[in-house]
């Protein structure tokens, strides 16, 4: 959606950041969204939210074919497309613990995060291509076709959810069952530790990149096709450690595998003022320790939403989602 307003409608730089905008807008309803997904089954929910996906996206297309593309439906469909990516995004996480038992949810995560890293890798790529073949508005035909064979294959999917029709915990709807979830967030230690964790680690990972970039580009002369291509090895690491996740939480235990997973973080991003020499050494380091960090990075993240999920009943597996995402962001 961005290119398509960049290059088709020549959107103006203020323009661009209110697509970027109305994309992120639905995460002021996360707490919402979360009390909401805990009071149905969450299938339907996945289910609905690809579908209503391939929907929205098609509609870029048909008004390019029609000739009345505009910036305000881009806004309405990124808002719209944000909205149901958010609903299936705590949904998907909800639905986990449903679908395998607690003891393998960290293989569970792994194999998930494994799909997703790949598929990162290789979908810039490919968007790429296709907007060269195609132009921007005809390549998002093939976002809303790959939500649709999403929504298919969750359709496949046989489990048994019970219906909130005849569960008898009386949950409260809306505001009092954000309360509800809040209370029952606060509870418990691990939840509060995890989620405090994860605040600290965002909070300076964001710090470190902004100034870590102008590091590498104004006083180690990077340049950005360099920079690219290092940045670009992050994917390696971020498929090692979706793979070895399982078997090093197997080895020493989900806590000693979160707190493994922070120090090599830790320990990869204090390299950065301490590399001098060659440039191609410099560079060798860098690729090194991105690699090395990124697993770090992705068996903390398997391990901490496994122990999330196996540490909440199934009623408030939405809400401690939301809760925590909000919490993250603050």
């Amino acid at each position: 959606m961005p290119l398509t307003a960049a290059i088709v409608l020549d959107a103006s730089p203020i323009q661009m950041g209110v697509v970027t905008a109305m994309s992120g807008a639905p995460a002021f309803m996360v707490l919402f969204i979360g009390a909401w997904v805990d009071r149905r089954r969450r299938l339907p929910i996945l289910i609905g939210s690809d579908l209503g996906r391939a929907a929205l996206l098609s509609i870029i297309p048909i008004a390019y074919f029609l000739d009345i593309l505009s910036l305000p439906i881009i806004y309405a469909v990124a808002f719209g497309v944000g909205l149901f990516s958010m609903a299936f995004s705590i949904g998907y996480r909800s639905l986990l613990p449903t679908v395998v038992e607690k003891s393998e949810l960290v293989e569970a995560n792994s194999k998930l995060e494994l799909a997703g890293s790949g598929t990162s890798a290789i979908g810039p790529g490919l968007t790429g291509a296709l907007v060269h073949v195609l132009n921007a508005p005809l390549a998002l035909i093939f976002g809303a076709v790959s939500y649709f064979v999403s929504a298919l294959l969750f359709r496949w999917i046989k489990i048994s959810e019970s219906s909130p029709q005849t569960e008898s915990d009386n949950r409260p709807s809306g505001s009092g069952g954000i309360v509800e979830g809040i209370r029952y967030f606060r509870s418990n230690r691990i939840r509060i530790g995890i989620a405090g964790s994860q605040a600290t680690l965002v909070l300076f990972s964001a710090g470190f990149m902004s100034i870590g970039l102008l590091y590498k580009v104004r006083e180690l002369d990077i340049s950005p096709a360099l920079l690219g291509v290092i940045l670009s090895t992050g994917s390696i690491g971020s498929l090692f450690g979706a793979t070895v996740a399982n078997k090093i939480t197997l080895k020493v235990g989900v806590g000693r595998s979160m707190v493994g997973g922070l120090l090599i973080i830790a320990a990869t991003e204090a390299l950065l003022p301490l590399v001098f020499g060659p440039l191609v050494l410099i560079s060798m380091v860098f690729v090194l320790a991105l690699v090395v960090g990124d697993a770090g990075n992705v068996v903390y993240s398997i391990t901490q939403m496994s122990l999330r999920q196996a540490n909440a009943p199934d009623n408030f597996q939405g809400r401690v989602s939301s809760i925590f995402a909000t919490f993250v962001r603050l």
